[in-house]
């Protein structure tokens, strides 16, 4: 049997996870270099604010132009704004992919009538993950609680998925994706 989308979609979602690695390590990086550089030498700071920590909201507001060190600090922590926005870029990437471009192209390899007709529990998930993520600032609605195989958000929790998650998504992915479809196709 042809399986050919199955495989371009998982090498797909493989590049993203590696974008996500790469981004991370970076992100590391930059934290690294603000927190050893002198104030003045770390192009494009403002004068450091008030020792309070900005919220997501205020970083996300302040740091268009010009950040200051603390804020590129805070924002490329491990929990900072930038991996957590990156994780739900993937997240919802994926989903978007899969949504817009590869259903269609499985269900026809699959020999199903239509894309409806292929439905994936956990690319499910990840649908209920982008719509909380993308229409409702990144806060789990009441919906994500009916999630099957990735159940790790309840209603109002943020949607912020930690490393281990992440990886569990992927190893799904390289695992048990097309055997999730395969097990759909008409004869």
């Amino acid at each position: 049997m042809n399986t050919s989308h199955i495989n371009e979609f998982i090498s797909h979602v493989n590049r993203f996870f590696g974008v996500y690695m790469d981004a991370i390590w970076g992100f590391d990086l930059v934290n690294k270099e603000a927190k050893s550089a002198k104030k003045a030498t770390f192009i494009g700071f403002e004068p450091d604010l008030p020792e309070k920590p900005l919220t997501h909201e205020e970083m996300l507001n302040h740091t268009i132009n010009f950040p200051t060190r603390k804020v590129v600090i805070q924002r490329n922590e491990n929990n900072g704004a930038n991996v957590t926005t990156m994780k739900q870029m993937v997240i919802s990437s994926i989903y978007n992919l899969w949504e817009d471009v590869y259903r269609k192209k499985i269900s026809d390899e699959l020999l199903l009538t239509e894309k409806n007709e292929l439905v994936i529990p956990a690319l499910g998930d990840l649908r209920l993950f982008r719509i909380s993520i993308e229409h409702h600032n990144s806060i789990a609605k009441p919906e994500v609680e009916k999630t099957t195989i990735f159940n790790w958000f309840k209603n109002g929790d943020t949607i912020d998925f930690t490393k281990e998650q992440m990886l569990e998504i992927k190893n799904y992915f390289n695992n048990q994706f097309a055997k999730d479809c395969l097990s759909l196709k008409r004869h």
